[in-house]
């Protein structure tokens, strides 16, 4: 399981949104985490979408698209 870093959890906060319901919106029925640390599901995405200290867009847009924003 992947603990999600503070930026993460401000941002699930923030949409009122729980760990494991989003764990779940994203196919990880257990409802444990198991994406990456930014919230992103690709557990590839620090280094690959993005570098370490930067925001993850993933996750911006995942949640507009989740709460209805990114439509």
């Amino acid at each position: 399981m992947t603990v999600l870093n503070a930026a993460a959890l401000a941002s699930l906060r923030d949409a009122d949104i729980s760990v494991s319901e989003w764990a779940r919106h994203n196919y990880m029925s257990s409802g444990e985490w198991c994406g990456d640390a930014c919230g992103c599901p690709d557990s590839r995405c620090i280094g690959f979408h993005h570098d370490a200290g930067d925001e993850c867009g993933c996750l911006r847009a995942l949640l507009a698209h989740h709460t209805g924003g990114g439509r």
